[in-house]
């Protein structure tokens, strides 16, 4: 196992040798088959975003959060897992705009303040990312902590 590996979760490790191998393929394929079927299968569309985010596959990604934002457009989750496949594929702006309708839609959602936080912070905005940490400690203690860590590292 690599020294990098040895530092995740066992649920992470299993997730990152399931990646390294291929196993997702045929879950992939099995998504893609069920979207030709039925172009309109949210739940399809939403479990192969979350493949592609973990084989890193980032623009697929986010095409295919922006299918479940078509489709359900009131969907917090679908914004915050369309800005977190922004932010790997380096697109700031547009990351921090799905973070921000995702906290629209739902203002409690803990892990879309976070992850607009961590982007604020990754763009140099530290003040920016402080205010969202500040409205985590009164929302979201764990999800506070974690971006604290980031800022105060």
């Amino acid at each position: 196992m690599s020294r990098s590996r040895s530092r995740l979760s066992p649920i992470d490790q299993t997730r990152s040798l399931q990646c390294d191998s291929g196993q997702f393929d045929d879950e992939i394929q099995s998504y893609k088959q069920a979207i030709r079927l039925k172009p309109d299968y949210l739940s399809a569309y939403d479990h192969l975003g979350l493949r592609y985010l973990q084989v890193k596959k980032y623009s697929e990604a986010a095409e295919a959060f922006k299918q479940v934002a078509a489709l359900k457009p009131g969907d917090a989750n679908a914004q915050n897992n369309l800005g977190e496949a922004y932010e790997a594929l380096g697109r700031h702006a547009e990351s921090v705009e799905a973070f921000r309708q995702a906290i629209r839609l739902k203002p409690d959602f803990g892990k879309a303040y976070f992850n607009l936080g961590k982007t604020l912070l990754a763009q140099g905005n530290r003040d920016a990312a402080i205010e969202q940490y500040v409205i985590l400690q009164n929302l979201d203690e764990d999800w506070a902590e974690k971006l604290y860590g980031l800022i105060y590292p």
